[in-house]
């Protein structure tokens, strides 16, 4: 299974379990400069931009070590953007999804905003 596919069918799932907690889903891959901002939901009162993170079978890094420091930076940096230029107000939170083997993983809270 080539990348690109691996990384559809991880957001689609994440999607899927998200919207099965509740969650009402705003946006999907968002672009902007500064980074992509892969999905963002609303949690009750809490706008939440999610990290979707996939590996296929065999991979010798796990989903959410794949999450570099730098990878961080440009979430942050785009989740910044995106809430400042659509006046968000109310708590904001970055959480991560990742998927590997079948497998979800959802950490909430996980970059610092």
């Amino acid at each position: 299974m080539d990348r690109m596919r691996i990384g559809l069918e991880a957001e689609q799932q994440a999607t899927d379990f998200l919207a099965s907690l509740g969650w009402v889903i705003l946006a999907r891959n968002v672009r902007s400069k500064l980074g992509e901002l892969d999905i963002v939901a609303r949690d009750q009162d809490v706008t939440v931009f999610v990290e979707v993170r996939a590996r296929g079978p065999g991979a010798w890094e796990s989903a959410l070590e794949s999450v570099t420091r730098e990878k961080a930076r440009r979430v942050v940096r785009a989740a910044r953007w995106y809430a400042a230029t659509r006046g968000l107000e109310g708590p904001l939170r970055i959480d991560v999804v990742a998927v590997q083997d079948g497998r979800l993983a959802h950490v909430v809270n996980a970059l610092p905003g």
